[in-house]
């Protein structure tokens, strides 16, 4: 999984949700040693905002990973102030 974090930065940090101007939605899908039953799999959904007040953002993310056995799915969702320094 932590190739995925260098193409999303609000993967690797959620307090940049809302800090562009844009809203970013943000998606991937990865699949390791596909031709093994239960191999890994990781797909996400990621989207973050910024309000018309420019100083706040709110983020969320849809997460589900699976390998053998193990299934596990969650979503999280994230509030960012920004303050100038």
């Amino acid at each position: 999984m932590g190739s995925i974090y260098y193409q999303n930065q609000y993967l690797a940090n959620p307090a940049l949700a809302g800090i562009d101007t844009m809203i970013n939605i943000n998606g991937a899908f990865k699949a390791q040693w596909t031709g093994i039953k239960g191999s890994p799999r990781i797909q996400y959904l990621t989207g973050d905002l910024q309000l018309k007040s420019k100083k706040v953002g709110l983020g969320i993310l849809i997460y589900n990973e699976s390998a053998g056995l193990i299934n596990r799915t969650r979503a999280t969702f994230s509030y960012a102030y920004h303050l100038k320094l």
